[in-house]
């Protein structure tokens, strides 16, 4: 079974993580995923993503192209999202949105 999913991912021309991740990037589905988690929050939308894809360029090449071969990458994405988004100790959280938090104080 294997084998026939590596010669699905290698005859759709994705054979790295990399070019994993440009297709998505393509599709937008990672933005279409975050846009859905964040509530169509949309000042969240760029970073959360660039984040997302960050953490997918740093993760197991193999793990990740089996993901996808399996059909479960959606469900991986929408969990590291959720992980980003909603956690406090996230990088998301200590980058982006204390500083959002701090700022809105700021203006008001």
């Amino acid at each position: 079974m294997t084998v026939h999913r590596t010669k699905v991912l290698k005859a759709e021309g994705i054979s790295t993580r990399r070019e994993l991740v440009e297709r998505l990037a393509q599709e937008g589905l990672v933005e279409r995923l975050v846009s859905n988690v964040c509530h169509r929050h949309h000042t969240a939308i760029p970073d959360l993503a660039q984040m997302v894809y960050e953490a997918l360029l740093g993760y197991d090449e193999r793990k990740l192209l089996r993901m996808y071969g399996q059909g479960a990458l959606n469900f991986f994405l929408v969990r590291i999202i959720a992980n980003l988004y909603f956690s406090k100790t996230s990088p998301y959280h200590r980058q982006i949105r204390k500083f959002q938090h701090a700022s809105r104080e700021y203006e008001e």
